[in-house]
């Protein structure tokens, strides 16, 4: 049975990987330890606004078992960050292994050959969203947009990149779990939709 985790939000159970976790910084700030590997104490909260914002409010502290003055903007935004750059992380690395399809023409054929577990689809790639092996994707739900071609191609060291199909089933559920963080929407703001199909 895998070990369950306590929300310090809502208080209630869940698998690591559906929480993530907050550790105490160097100079007493919360810090998000995104891997869930950092030394110390640790709280863990739901990736929700709400969760957020209840443990900024008293779960926190007792959590971390110390005093915590954190504003829950504030630490959205840490996890949104931190989030962002472990699924670029991640996405390099899966480039360095030779798990990623990168262009349309690569995974066309990837998908074609039934290899691609999830596709990053840029947010400014209109044109691609348009192309039939993105809509059969879509239609399976293994798209995820994130990052716009500029970024995108920045990361994957090119000028521009539409999208990059993840040739790896564990590669792409930590991906897809990282781009669900990094879109952590901020207290008081509506949700921002980013998934295709």
């Amino acid at each position: 049975m895998p070990m369950l985790r306590s929300c310090v939000g809502c208080r209630a159970s869940g698998s690591p990987q559906d929480l993530v976790r907050l550790v105490v910084g160097p100079e007493g700030e919360v810090v998000p330890d995104i891997g869930g590997s950092a030394f110390g104490r640790g709280a863990w909260v739901h990736p929700r606004a709400t969760c957020v914002r209840d443990a900024v409010r008293g779960g926190l502290s007792r959590g971390l078992k110390t005093k915590v003055t954190a504003d829950a903007a504030a630490v959205t935004g840490l996890l949104r960050d931190a989030a962002a750059r472990r699924a670029v992380s991640l996405l390099k690395s899966a480039q360095r292994a030779r798990r990623t399809a990168l262009g349309t023409t690569a995974l066309e054929e990837a998908e074609r050959d039934g290899r691609v577990e999830l596709l990053v689809l840029a947010s400014d790639a209109k044109a691609s969203a348009d192309l039939s092996a993105v809509q059969r994707l879509a239609a399976r739900g293994r798209v995820r947009i994130f990052m716009t071609k500029s970024e995108l191609g920045a990361a994957m060291g090119r000028d521009e990149l539409a999208l990059v199909g993840l040739l790896s089933a564990d590669l792409s559920q930590e991906v897809s779990r990282m781009i669900s963080v990094a879109e952590l929407e901020e207290p008081g703001q509506p949700h921002r939709v980013t998934e295709v199909g």
